[in-house]
């Protein structure tokens, strides 16, 4: 009877540990698909100095290259992005960095640059961003006199535009005591706006004047730069008035009605039209990449349509855009976390990047997927990354992007803070 049951044990266990496996295992074809398309860097052991000529390959002829990243917390992530924008500065020309951050503070620190270190402008970013990673990027960037910019519609951090608010008030005779507290009011009011257990009736009425008084104050500098020669201090200064407007706007819509895929439809409209004032009215005759999150930079989002789409419909062959994934190893959200194990039911993106022998490969995705490629038109688990607001963990590689670089491990970055 023991030796049954045992029996029965056995086979239960072998069953089950051939269903675990079952995701991971490519059939020779799909091996030799991946081995046959995606690229080793072959980069150093400081993540720098990395081969990307498979990458400019792919780019080399495009205006506009969208790199992304999985979570916004891992050291590798930044050193290999930072490496490959050097390397697409120095070989394809692209002089401009859009980055996802608030767009009048990017534009002080950018315009006054020279004045600021490497870490202290690394201060006008989100706080995951703050970290001697992204320090070296500022430090390329100071070098080599790179223009960057900020597409976000939410306001960014270290309060730089108030030197651009102060400015233009003074230089235009503008009252500055009528608004010299319309910045710190807008910190209020966004701190309500974002909080969950606020009504309509607490905010509505003080949120509409706050929108009002911007547009006061747009509108006053408008008729002030009639007569003046129009600058990118000027353009600059009404856009990110614009954008604060744009964003009291569908924060006090989404308190009416708590409809989260209209705020982050909204969000990344305005993100797109940002991205567009600057590609149109900045910098017209410029090659430009912008870096921020994969959900923002995709091409295709099943829940809620994201800034890549937006950007496709007037841009659409000329981006390119790259998602970054990650196998294994942990990264920073309000902490350390632990990148999952893969999945063990469903193909993950984690059972693709076991079967590269290279720490880094890029996988251009190509126009014809099949014999192998199958995989790349289908869902696929994407674990450790936000994808909608549905709490998804897959999509279709792709619809979502053009390419796709690989990294093995990540680890936590330095911060500055």
């Amino acid at each position: 009877m023991k030796s049954r049951i045992y029996k029965v044990c056995f086979l239960v266990l072998i069953w089950l540990n051939g269903n675990s496996i079952q995701a991971q295992d490519f059939s020779k074809l799909q091996k030799d698909f991946l081995h046959k398309n995606a690229k080793e860097v072959f980069i150093d052991s400081t993540f720098e100095n990395g081969n990307w000529e498979s990458v400019l390959h792919e780019v080399v002829d495009k205006r506009i290259v969208l790199l992304g990243e999985l979570n916004h917390g891992s050291k590798e992530n930044f050193l290999l992005r930072n490496d490959l924008i050097k390397y697409l500065h120095e070989k394809a020309g692209f002089n401009v960095l859009l980055f996802e951050a608030g767009l009048g503070e990017a534009y002080v620190v950018n315009r006054d640059k020279d004045k600021y270190s490497g870490q202290i402008m690394t201060y006008n970013f989100m706080g995951q961003w703050q970290n001697k990673e992204f320090e070296g990027l500022m430090n390329y960037i100071k070098s080599e006199n790179i223009s960057f910019g900020g597409f976000d519609v939410q306001r960014g951090f270290g309060g730089f535009f108030n030197k651009l608010l102060e400015e233009e008030c003074l230089g235009f005779q503008i009252d500055s005591i009528e608004y010299k507290n319309l910045e710190s009011e807008f910190l209020r009011q966004k701190k309500i706006l974002a909080n969950r257990k606020t009504k309509i009736k607490d905010i509505d009425s003080a949120c509409k004047i706050l929108i009002q008084n911007y547009q006061n104050l747009k509108e006053t500098a408008i008729v002030k730069y009639l007569n003046q020669e129009s600058n990118l201090n000027h353009k600059a200064f009404i856009k990110t008035l614009e954008n604060r407007i744009d964003f009291l706007g569908y924060m006090l819509e989404f308190v009416r009605d708590k409809n989260w895929s209209k705020r982050w439809e909204a969000r990344d409209r305005f993100m797109a039209d940002n991205v567009i004032w600057f590609l149109e009215n900045v910098y017209p005759n410029q090659k430009v990449i912008i870096v921020g999150h994969n959900y923002h930079l995709s091409l295709f989002n099943e829940k809620e349509e994201v800034m890549g789409e937006f950007l496709k419909k007037n841009y659409s062959n000329q981006m390119y855009s790259i998602g970054f994934f990650i196998g294994s190893g942990v990264y920073a959200q309000n902490g350390e976390r632990k990148i999952e194990n893969p999945n063990t039911e469903n193909l993950d993106i984690k059972h693709i990047i076991q079967n590269l022998k290279s720490n880094v490969n890029f996988l251009p995705i190509p126009e014809n997927c099949s014999n192998g490629g199958e995989w790349l038109q289908n869902n696929i688990i994407v674990n450790d990354s936000f994808i909608d607001l549905s709490g998804s963990n897959s999509l279709v590689l792709e619809k979502s992007y053009d390419g796709l670089i690989l990294i093995k491990e990540s680890s936590l970055p330095s911060f500055n803070h």
